[in-house]
């Protein structure tokens, strides 16, 4: 039986170096390198952006949605303050 001799074969793919040995049943895998540090910082930068930026569009909504409630609760304590007190009747007072 011949042997094969260990060669060995690399296999550039997106994001990985799959190096194989013909003598070996399975491939070795070894990730790629990450990329520069710029581009990680960019990334990073660009995410933290984006998430300021929804931040402050959920609080402005939150802030619409409480001058909206707090100015409907005020009408409607003003309208109250205009009708009978029912209570009064039933203590004696009315």
């Amino acid at each position: 039986m011949a042997a094969y001799p260990r060669t060995l074969s690399i296999i550039k793919g997106k994001g990985l170096d799959i190096a194989m040995s013909h003598s070996e049943p399975l491939p070795w895998i070894q990730p790629a390198p990450p990329p520069g540090g710029d581009q990680v910082a960019d990334h990073f930068l660009a995410h933290e952006f984006y998430r300021e930026v929804e931040n402050r569009q959920a609080f402005t909504a939150y802030c619409g949605w409480y001058q909206d409630t707090a100015a409907r609760n005020l009408r409607d304590l003003h309208q109250m303050r205009k009708e009978p007190n029912f209570f009064q009747w039933f203590r004696g007072k009315g």
